[in-house]
């Protein structure tokens, strides 16, 4: 198993580019022998206002798995974009709303999926203490 991380943002006082990429590569649990190998990137920004910071994200990568016995090799590319915000309770709490919809282009595979689609919808909390899910909600287009 190996994972390379990189992440970089800087701060304009009105907003905070960032950009972080990764590469990872290891078995797949479920598939004994057969390998997974990712990259993939994130580019976006946050816009600090008071206690409210939106922020808007795009990401893509791609995912590919090595063949295991009587498993064909699987390839496939990611795409999506997320719009959300966050609101600071205290310090060490916040909620979060976002709205995102992320794509998986691949070949159709025997037995398996093509291109999938899919928008969601969160609400979340968060504190240095526990983490709360308040709702999700997920839409697959026809």
């Amino acid at each position: 198993m190996s994972d390379v991380a990189f992440a970089v943002s800087y701060n304009l006082g009105m907003a905070v580019p960032y950009f972080q990429f990764e590469n990872s590569k290891h078995e797949n649990n479920l598939v004994a022998g057969q390998e997974v190998k990712s990259r993939s990137y994130e580019l976006g920004s946050r816009f600090p206002m008071g206690a409210f910071t939106p922020y808007v994200t795009v990401s893509g990568g791609k995912i590919k798995t090595t063949p295991a016995a009587g498993v064909a090799t699987a390839e496939r590319k990611t795409r999506g974009i997320q719009i959300g915000t966050t609101y600071d309770l205290s310090k060490r709490t916040y909620v979060y709303a976002a709205v995102g919809q992320d794509k998986n282009i691949a070949a159709a595979l025997a037995g398996g999926v093509g291109d999938t689609k899919n928008v969601t919808a969160t609400l979340w909390a968060w504190s240095t203490t526990s983490d709360l899910l308040l709702a999700n909600a997920s839409v697959l287009p026809r």
